[in-house]
């Protein structure tokens, strides 16, 4: 069977009814805030490029994208951010639990016959029990229920910080091993390098003895060259000792597609700076500019709006710095390690249709989450 994009659109707005019924209902939208504002500039800024584009054929791509939008204020409106970790830290752990099992049944039983077949719009196949996902290629990366393992691996990442700086109840470190267990599974090498500067973000804010500043900025630097240049760095280690690191190289060309993305993006911008490309053009833009560059793929979220949506595209990188910049409750460090966490997040991933990700942006937009003090007495 192939997914229906139709069909997920419609849910997608009969969820968006519910949300806003359910906010309304509750007085949610009373209160403007200066995020409301830019929440607003931002959907508008779709509206706009979709009339002066004449874009109004493929609505579809913007009605989901103000689903989204709208989908995701509401949530935040009326669900406590504590409420919203608990209830997403179990999601993690359902998830996690049901990839264990597809990944048992399929690469040491070696049972595929009775699993589901997905076919999404990009033609790529898919294993499913419904709560999670196997690539038919690449079966032994565990996914998650999402499209990709470096999307669950991202997702991972999240629940840990949440678990370990954000609950307001005692650190269940069970959860942090099964989390990070399950980053490794995922066998995303971003993914790896982000775990790292995670465990920087926990040791900085669980740890009672401090780490220095050198430390931690050279940690810092470290995972963000590991980041962009890890394909390089391994392939240097191949040269210099090849009886270990060559049976690890690949040829690969996720490095030059996590740098050269947000340059085509900003390419693109520039021809339509005010309003974007639009939504439809940009397919075609990104395919004639990539193709003067080594990219594998669309992944930079920071910059796929400026690209599409003009100058109301850069709401989105501010929303992002502002999530985090006006954590005044966490060091400057951990913010900065929290900064670049979502850089590189949307940087090697497209996340324009994730409601997961516009949910952990709004919330750290309005709500100031407090971070937990538990320290001393962590439940497993």
């Amino acid at each position: 069977m192939t997914v229906d994009d139709t069909l997920a659109l419609i849910s997608l707005f009969i969820l968006t009814l519910f949300l806003s019924f359910r906010a309304l209902h509750e007085g949610a939208f009373r209160k403007v805030t200066p995020f409301t504002g830019i929440v607003f500039l931002f959907a508008a800024a779709h509206l706009f490029t979709m009339i002066l584009k004449g874009e109004t054929s493929t609505w579809g791509a913007y009605f989901r994208q103000l689903c989204l939008l709208l989908c995701a204020y509401c949530y935040i409106k009326t669900t406590p951010f504590d409420s919203f970790c608990k209830q997403y830290l179990q999601f993690l752990k359902l998830v996690s639990y049901a990839s264990l099992i597809l990944f048992f049944y399929i690469n040491v039983l070696d049972i595929t016959e009775p699993f589901p077949i997905y076919v999404n719009t990009n033609n790529v196949t898919y294993l499913s029990i419904y709560l999670a996902f196997a690539q038919e290629n690449a079966a032994f990366r565990c996914m998650g229920p999402f499209w990709e393992p470096a999307i669950f691996a991202s997702f991972l990442i999240m629940g840990i910080i949440l678990e370990c700086c954000f609950v307001n109840r005692p650190t269940r470190w069970y959860n942090v091993i099964l989390f990070s267990f399950m980053v490794f599974m995922t066998f995303s090498t971003g993914g790896y390098v982000l775990l790292v500067v995670t465990y920087l973000i926990v040791l900085n804010q669980k740890s009672s003895w401090k780490i220095s500043t050198f430390l931690n900025y050279f940690v810092l630097l470290s995972c963000f060259v590991l980041f962009f240049f890890f394909d390089d760095l391994i392939e240097l280690l191949a040269i210099l000792i090849p009886s270990v690191f060559n049976k690890v190289t690949w040829q690969s060309v996720s490095m030059m597609t996590r740098l050269n993305n947000p340059l085509v993006d900003l390419i693109i911008w520039k021809k339509s700076p005010w309003v974007g490309v639009g939504i439809r053009s940009y397919q075609s833009e990104w395919l004639l500019e990539s193709a003067k560059y080594i990219i594998g793929s669309r992944t930079s979220t920071l910059t796929y709006y400026p690209a599409t949506i003009g100058l109301g595209g850069f709401l989105y990188p501010l929303m992002v710095y502002r999530c985090v910049m006006r954590q005044k409750n966490l060091s400057i460090v951990v913010r900065l390690s929290l900064l670049l966490i979502y850089v590189c997040i949307l940087t090697k991933e497209p996340h324009y249709n994730s409601l997961f990700m516009l949910l952990f942006i709004m919330y750290f937009n309005t709500n100031k989450p407090e971070t937990s003090n538990h320290l001393e007495r962590n439940a497993l």
